[in-house]
């Protein structure tokens, strides 16, 4: 499934802007933020594949990733995803070379 808000997803997971902007402003992170190793946690994931999306270098996931991961967030899948299906076909995504 293809992330489709990662402002969005950054807004809930703890970035490292985050932490520059608490080093800086001696401010707090929001309590609302989940750390990215819980989420991971949580979600049956790498803390490095969290961290590939919200930082773009990672656009999609599998479907029950994308579950998992909204699931541990407490939001609705399709807030954050989008299905990979047009006109009911699945898209065929080429492999890297």
């Amino acid at each position: 499934m293809r992330l489709k808000n990662r402002d969005l997803l950054r807004a809930m997971v703890i970035v490292q802007e985050d932490i520059d902007a608490a080093r800086k402003t001696g401010r707090p992170i929001p309590a609302s933020k989940t750390p990215q190793r819980a989420l991971a946690d949580r979600a049956g994931v790498t803390g490095g594949f969290i961290n590939h999306l919200t930082s773009g270098r990672r656009k999609s996931c599998e479907p029950r990733t994308a579950e998992r991961i909204s699931e541990a967030l407490q939001i609705p899948l399709d807030v954050l995803f989008d299905s990979d299906e047009t006109h009911g076909r699945s898209k065929k995504v080429s492999p890297k070379k």
